[in-house]
C-alpha cells in the first residue's frame, strides 16, 4: 500500500510541475509578445515625431536612428511607418494582447485547488 501512495505523489507532482511549466511559457510569451508590440509602437512614435526634425547633414545621428526604425517596421511589416494609420492598428492589437494575457494568467478557485463546498 505505501508503493500505491508514493505512486499518486509522485503523479500529483508531476502534473503540478507541468502546471508550472506551462504557467511559465504562457508568462515568457506574454512578455515577448509585449515588448515586441512596444518596440514597434515606440518606433513608429520616434519615426513621426521626429520627420520634420533640422537635419544637420550626412552624419545626422537622428536620420540615421529613422532608418533603423523605418527598416525595423518595414521587417515586422507594420505598414508604412509616416502613415499614421499604421500606429492605431498597432495599439489596438498591444491593448488585445495584454487582454488576452490577462484573461489567461489570471487564477482562478480551480487553478488553486479551491474546494467549493455549498
Amino acid at each position: 500500500m505505501i508503493s500505491v501512495y508514493k505512486a499518486q505523489t509522485f503523479d500529483e507532482g508531476e502534473k503540478e510541475l507541468k502546471e508550472r511549466v506551462g504557467l511559465r511559457k504562457r508568462i515568457i510569451a506574454a512578455i515577448i509578445m509585449t515588448v515586441f508590440f512596444l518596440i514597434v509602437l515606440l518606433s513608429s512614435f520616434f519615426v513621426a515625431a521626429e520627420a520634420e526634425h533640422d537635419c544637420s547633414g550626412d552624419d545626422c545621428p537622428i536620420c540615421d536612428y529613422i532608418h533603423i526604425c523605418e527598416n525595423l517596421l518595414h521587417q515586422t511589416s507594420a505598414g508604412s511607418p509616416m502613415d499614421a494609420s499604421s500606429i492605431i492598428p498597432d495599439v489596438f492589437v498591444f491593448l488585445s494582447v495584454l487582454l488576452i494575457a490577462y484573461d489567461l494568467l489570471r487564477e482562478t478557485p480551480v487553478s488553486r485547488k479551491v474546494r467549493m463546498n455549498n
